[in-house]
């Protein structure tokens, strides 16, 4: 089954949001990734936001210096296998 723009983002119009002021980094995260993210079979539980990670291979000169990364969505995957 194809999944069409309706499905996923109903009546939203992609031209008058480019013009919105309000429609913000956050807004685009919830209406536009958001429902992507679960029609490609994420369940809310393995859709991890903004979760600061140490960056481990950032060295500035001869030390070690702490990089945090806070990237806007991180997946956990899991794999099934079926037994026949």
């Amino acid at each position: 089954m194809a999944v069409t723009r309706e499905h996923l983002f109903g009546e939203l119009n992609f031209h008058t949001i480019t013009e919105n002021p309000d429609f913000k980094e956050e807004s685009v995260r919830e209406v536009i990734i958001l429902p992507i993210l679960k029609e490609l079979g994420y369940a809310q539980e393995n859709i991890v936001r903004s979760k600061t990670l140490q960056h481990p291979f950032l060295k500035i000169g001869s030390k070690n210096r702490p990089i945090n990364l806070v990237p806007d969505y991180g997946l956990i995957l899991f794999l099934r296998c079926y037994a026949k």
